[in-house]
């Protein structure tokens, strides 16, 4: 190694020149080992796959509960008697025959964007996102919809998906 100050040849892992005592440029040793990068979607991308599958469950598990309690109360064969007098009124039967087609369709939606998102599909992320923005209407949805939001809505997380979905 030479020395900056007098240009002294000196040994390799001097740190101070022989012959004038000026300290010597060493280079930086190298990390032995560098992790690679790991972006903000690789590294959230399963946990919010397996919160959607959560999501679609508990989302089905609160609307069964639901009809249950409204056709108990108000249905044909209520529980819910003052005097011998039922609460029955007939436009609740429609509102269980509508319902749980919905919660179905919510529930075969809502999995088929955790599978989407743990698969690493082409078309998940746009799926998880607009899924996100309509989720928003329970207090776990809201949760998971800004947390998808969060995750998946800026163009660097468009590419990294991108980046993500096309590796085998």
């Amino acid at each position: 190694m030479t020395c900056p100050a007098c240009k002294a040849a000196n040994a390799n892992d001097a740190r101070f020149c022989a012959v004038c005592g000026a300290a010597l440029l060493v280079p930086a040793a190298a990390p032995l080992y560098q992790p690679p990068y790991v972006g903000k979607v690789q590294r959230n991308l399963q946990a919010l796959g397996i919160l959607w599958c959560i999501y679609a469950v508990y989302h089905a598990m609160a609307g069964i509960l639901g009809l249950f309690f409204v056709n108990s109360f108000f249905g044909r064969h209520s529980f819910f008697n003052i005097n011998g007098n039922s609460f029955y009124f007939p436009e609740f039967h429609g509102l269980v025959v509508l319902a749980m087609p919905m919660l179905i369709l919510m529930l075969v939606l809502n999995l088929l964007c955790g599978y989407a998102l743990l698969t690493r599909q082409p078309w998940g992320r746009v799926f998880a996102i607009v899924l996100g923005i309509l989720a928003m209407h329970t207090l776990f949805g809201i949760a998971l919809g800004i947390y998808t939001l969060v995750v998946l809505v800026s163009s660097a997380s468009a590419a990294e998906y991108d980046a993500l979905s096309a590796q085998p």
